[in-house]
């Protein structure tokens, strides 16, 4: 894996976390709120789910490529 690719990697992976944080933070958000919508709440939850586990695919890539 050339630096490069390292780079742009490791850019997505920070893009990734704080999508992961922002999530996370929506959720809390919308359960602690008094008027619950459900939908968006489930919405919210499935882009969690599915940027975590981008962000766990990526890792598992950078890892099986990484060169020693």
């Amino acid at each position: 894996m050339t630096p490069e690719q390292l780079k742009f990697y490791t850019e997505l992976m920070k893009s990734l976390t704080a999508f992961i944080l922002g999530t996370g933070a929506g959720i809390f958000a919308l359960i602690t709120s008094e008027e619950v919508n459900v939908y968006f709440l489930t919405f919210v939850v499935t882009l969690c789910i599915l940027s975590m586990a981008i962000f766990l695919t990526l890792l598992v890539y950078i890892e099986k490529n990484m060169k020693p």
